[in-house]
């Protein structure tokens, strides 16, 4: 047997071994029991077994019983990323309540609207947090208990364990945890989400990456978002993989951290590729245990940059949704498709189909291969629905599909690749192009740590591109230099015409950049630098 069969043979394994569960409390239990003594969870310099987090889940879902929480309540969690967290979540799923992770970096007016959405019946908050959800509540009027934690993130005691083990009436089909939306063309809403989403979900994360008990996962993405708490901790537990938490994301301490604790897999989004690319090779310690990587989207360039650079020998992309986890991926030892979501995913296991890809036109008619299409998934994964958003647009269409904002193509091997969101196309010059595209040429330029690109009116008609940008630690950006970069890097209809350098631009809560708020900028126009005018190219 080679080494790729062994892996894949060992990981298998791993999801046979707790194969039988169709909860997330269910599936816990087995893999704690398997894995006892065995640390799960490092944080600071804290580390638990898998029994240790076992024995505090259920004095937890026992606790919040004790307080009145019943079934389907949701249970709003305002922390930093911690190792309570987890705790939280599995206690919620244990006792049946609804697991709501939001935001620490919410405004007060976001956490009011999130408040109205939720109608939660408890919040366990850290204490820099109390001040603003107690003033969020109190705007409507609503009383929500508190559970307030120090800034050491340590829960406070919960008494004894519950004998039971399981609330009464808590399946596959129980609501267990409402992920907001990141909210990057307007108001959040609230993907509710099922223990058989959720597992399947972590099956599909497991598999993709390979992941074994030998494993160290590194989360460095929010554990509010989707990506981290449904691939990273649930691709965990499948696996038996240990995981090592970090508050956020620190470009300067990343291989630090992977050195110390000897991390082999790590997912994160596509800007992180690109910072950690652009630090000091001084950084890398030279002999880093880290081979995997889950990031999307990455170009060929970056993932052939990160093998290069890091030794990182599998750069694996994926594509999927808040409302829709694991919708389809690239395979672990595929090489040959970049900048590509894959294809739709069937279980590791059984085989079984798990989503379905259609590409439509504005008539919801199939588009021919190769075109430029809207993306309508269907998924074994998918939510429920948004929750107690009767404003929100049915997400659902005939047949259980789910018509997404993404646009895509695909090639007649069945892979899919993106090309924009419909808020993102600008209509320039007679063609459209996605804000996107222009971003990832602006990314490689060496001063730009962000970038951000709308359609705003032309006097001749359709719209002009403007690119707002904020310039990476250190650097000095002139609008002047970006254009010239442009004229050598993008084809003439993908130039903007106005070129703005910003201290920083306005993000989502998932650290995205948030298009929508840079058009709200005042005299954003009209500070620009007009390129057309000024002869810079």
């Amino acid at each position: 047997m080679t080494a790729e069969s062994d892996l894949e043979e060992a990981c298998r394994a791993g999801l046979r071994s707790v194969a039988q569960a169709s909860t997330l409390t269910e599936l816990f239990s087995l893999r704690a029991k398997l894995s006892a003594d065995r640390p799960f969870l490092h944080f600071r310099d804290r580390v638990h077994t898998w029994a240790d987090v076992l024995s505090e889940t259920r004095r937890w879902a026992s606790h919040l019983r004790s307080l009145g929480c019943a079934s389907g309540d949701r249970i709003v969690v305002l922390l930093p990323n911690c190792d309570a967290q987890v705790v939280l979540l599995l206690a919620c799923a244990e006792a049946g309540l609804v697991f709501t992770p939001l935001n620490t970096a919410l405004t007060q007016p976001e956490t009011e609207a999130v408040l109205r959405v939720a109608e939660p019946s408890l919040a366990i908050v850290v204490a820099t947090q109390a001040a603003k959800l107690a003033a969020a509540a109190a705007a409507l009027d609503r009383a929500v208990p508190t559970i307030e934690i120090g800034t050491d993130l340590v829960l406070p005691s919960a008494g004894t364990a519950w004998s039971s083990g399981l609330a009464p009436g808590v399946d596959a089909d129980n609501p267990l945890a409402i992920m907001f939306t990141s909210g990057t063309t307007g108001t959040p809403k609230g993907a509710l989400h099922v223990n058989r989403s959720y597992v399947l979900a972590a099956q599909v994360a497991a598999y993709r990456m390979r992941l074994t008990a030998a494993d160290r996962l590194l989360v460095v993405l929010p554990l509010f978002h989707l990506n981290a708490l449904f691939y990273s901790v649930g691709g965990a537990i499948v696996s038996g993989a240990s995981l090592v938490i970090e508050e956020s994301f620190s470009a300067s301490g990343f291989w630090a951290v992977v050195d110390r604790f000897g991390i082999t897999q790590v997912n994160i989004i596509a800007a992180v590729g690109n910072i950690l690319l652009k630090r000091d090779r001084a950084e890398f310690p030279g002999n880093a245990t880290l081979r995997k990587v889950s990031a999307a989207p990455v170009t060929r360039e970056v993932a052939d940059a990160l093998h290069a650079a890091f030794g990182i020998e599998h750069v694996v992309e994926s594509y999927g949704m808040t409302e829709a986890p694991g919708i389809a991926q690239v395979d672990f030892h595929d090489r040959d498709h970049r900048a590509c979501l894959g294809r739709p995913i069937s279980h590791p296991l059984t085989g079984e189909p798990l989503s379905e890809i259609r590409l439509v036109d504005g008539g919801l008619s199939d588009v021919p291969t190769g075109e430029v299409g809207r993306v309508m998934v269907r998924a074994k994964t998918m939510m429920k629905g948004y929750f107690n958003r009767p404003d929100a647009p049915g997400p659902f269409l005939a047949g259980g599909w789910f018509l997404t904002e993404d646009l895509a193509r695909s090639d007649a091997d069945g892979f899919f690749y993106f090309f924009g969101r419909t808020s993102e196309i600008i209509r320039s010059r007679g063609e459209n192009v996605a804000a996107s595209e222009i971003e990832a040429v602006l990314l490689t330029h060496p001063g730009v740590g962000d970038a951000g690109c709308i359609g705003v009116p032309s006097e001749l008609g359709e719209q002009d591109i403007l690119a707002a940008v904020s310039p990476r630690p250190g650097a000095v950006l002139a609008p002047e230099e970006l254009a010239r970069f442009c004229t050598e890097h993008l084809s003439r209809h993908k130039r903007p015409r106005y070129l703005t350098v910003l201290d920083a631009l306005p993000k989502t809560p998932t650290e995205k950049v948030a298009r929508h708020r840079i058009a709200e900028l005042p005299g954003l126009v009209a500070e620009a630098l007009d390129v057309t005018r000024s002869g810079a190219r």
